[in-house]
């Protein structure tokens, strides 16, 4: 499964930065978005494509990737965001399984974008995941199983992405059956893993799981 990871222009911690990419392997495809290369060296992390129209990125830093990574570069004025144009280059590069770094705090329009690239990422058949310190989440259409040992942090939250979604919860300290979730409801808030291996089945709509640590 050829993997990617994307690191955006928000908060990302260097070790997490690390982790990630090493986990991901060798031939992974590591994108920096403009000021996520900053964040890239911090980790000390070559990326192999660099991308955006580099406004926010240190001059030092992008003269060097310039000379070691293949340079995309996108105008100023334009109607994708620096993240959406580089999942768009992850997918056309045949990238199966995203993982995207530094995509959510500082500007909460560009979190709430980032989310809707976990849904398109879906839609192409790619797994996705936006990941920061505190936070794992990912867009589910169908049936998903997360084993106890593997989750991140204690608490998961099951939430109706862009309209309602009807959901089955099972190995969960709060299970439902076909329940239907109001896109303005807060049920699926807080629940917690309590068998080794939970399933999570979409039966309509489609749902943002987010597994939660507290600060």
């Amino acid at each position: 499964m050829k993997k990617a990871v994307i690191v955006s222009g928000g908060p990302a911690d260097t070790e997490l930065i690390k982790n990630e990419v090493k986990n991901a392997g060798g031939d992974t495809l590591v994108i920096g978005c403009d000021g996520g290369m900053d964040a890239l060296d911090a980790a000390g992390v070559v990326p192999k494509v660099i991308l955006g129209d580099f406004d926010s990125v240190s001059d030092e830093v992008l003269a060097r990737f310039r000379a070691q990574a293949e340079v995309i570069r996108l105008p100023r004025e334009k109607d994708l965001t620096d993240t959406h144009a580089a999942v768009k280059h992850a997918l056309s590069a045949g990238a199966e399984n995203i993982v995207i770094l530094g995509g959510i705090g500082g500007r909460f329009d560009h979190t709430m974008g980032n989310v809707a690239l976990l849904s398109m990422c879906a839609d192409h058949g790619a797994e996705a995941v936006m990941i920061d310190t505190c936070n794992r989440v990912r867009i589910v259409k169908d049936t998903f199983e997360i084993k106890k040992e593997a989750q991140y942090g204690t608490y998961v939250s099951v939430l109706p992405y862009g309209g309602d979604a009807t959901v089955s919860l099972s190995g969960f300290r709060y299970p439902l059956s076909e329940h239907t979730l109001s896109y303005a409801d807060t049920l699926g808030v807080s629940n917690e893993i309590l068998a080794d291996v939970c399933r999570v089945t979409v039966h309509a709509g489609q749902i943002l799981f987010v597994e939660s640590k507290d600060r």
